[in-house]
């Protein structure tokens, strides 16, 4: 068989496969749902929107690099866009090394040991996957709040010890409130 022929047989076949027919819809839906909105996005920062026609010396629908100019290289572009990537970058990365630090030895001992309570450990440390990361955010809010930003103190302001602003808000207790949300498919993927 050619190839343009074993592939007409292998659509033939295919659509008669519920699988197939199914496989194909989601593609649609998944070309509908994710690819359309990032053309679109990509579309309209290379575009003249109407508010900006006059700032941006052009008519509305000309082709321009105004928005592309303005959040990469302008002078607010280091406040909108790159400290912004840079923290999430630092995130991302800080997230990345603290839970495969803690997954991987954690998934070797209840994978390869015959530790006391292997079976209750394996379930445990799924749990917090099943969690959304959001109530780990609101249980470490609960805990380490301090009154800097008003409002009513946290659980260890009120037994005396006041935490620093680097522990109650910021980069660290994100990283390690998505550490220890990720950690449990570190735990998956290498148990």
């Amino acid at each position: 068989m050619r190839g343009s022929a074993r592939l007409s047989y292998h659509i033939k076949v295919g659509w008669k496969e519920p699988t197939a027919i199914i496989g194909a819809l989601m593609v649609v839906l998944f070309a509908y749902l994710v690819i359309v909105p990032i053309v679109t996005l990509l579309h309209d920062a290379v575009e003249v929107q109407f508010g900006d026609a006059r700032r941006a010396k052009a008519e509305v629908g000309a082709w321009t690099l105004y928005y592309l100019n303005r959040t990469l290289a302008s002078p607010i572009a280091q406040v909108l866009f790159w400290e912004p990537l840079a923290h999430t970058l630092s995130v991302a990365t800080g997230v990345m090394l603290v839970s495969l630090s803690l997954g991987v030895p954690l998934a070797w001992l209840l994978s390869r040991s015959d530790m006391f309570g292997r079976r209750w450990f394996a379930t445990a440390l799924i749990v917090p996957y099943m969690l959304p990361s959001w109530t780990f955010a609101l249980a470490w809010r609960t805990l380490f709040r301090n009154r800097t930003v008003g409002g009513q103190q946290g659980w260890l302001e009120s037994l005396g010890f006041t935490p620093p602003d680097w522990l109650a808000y910021g980069q660290v207790p994100i990283t390690i409130i998505l550490a220890l949300h990720y950690t449990p498919f570190v735990i998956l993927l290498f148990g």
